[in-house]
């Protein structure tokens, strides 16, 4: 059973050009399990990859890299199923210097990337939640 409100907030975004220069619009997708789609110029959806990418069976907030950085770094939160995600940065007071992420993420692994550009050196934290699930983890921004 498709559920009324299965899509509602959620952005979809269908890349679109003649890839193969035969004069017709093809389009590329991909499902939540990972798994890519692609329909050419009218023609019924052929699968591209159809074996579904695995879930994360557990919530995780991978350590960020590099770690010491100046001024850009990375992290993955990993998600068994859709959440509310929240994603925030804070300095060794306790203020909120970047919120990164206020929104619905679906199941996978999401990665995301950090500018501290306006940002001096120090120890900074960086935390998600995700329904029941918080982490926070430590960053250093050295110049």
């Amino acid at each position: 059973d498709m559920k009324s409100d299965f899509l509602q907030g959620a952005t979809l975004v269908f890349p679109h050009e003649d890839l193969d220069g035969n004069g017709s619009v093809d389009i590329l997708g991909a499902a939540d399990d990972g798994r890519l789609v692609a329909i050419s110029g009218g023609t019924s959806a052929l699968a591209i990859d159809d074996s579904p990418t695995a879930l994360p069976s557990d919530y995780a907030l991978s350590q960020n890299y590099p770690n010491p950085f100046n001024p850009g770094t990375v992290f993955s939160v990993s998600l068994p199923e859709r959440a509310d995600v929240q994603i925030t940065v804070f300095n060794m007071l306790g203020q909120n210097v970047a919120e990164l992420f206020n929104g619905k993420l679906a199941a996978g692994q999401h990665k995301f990337a950090f500018d501290a550009n306006q940002l001096p050196s120090g120890v900074y934290f960086y935390r998600v939640s995700a329904n029941q699930f918080v982490q926070t983890r430590k960053m250093l921004l050295v110049r």
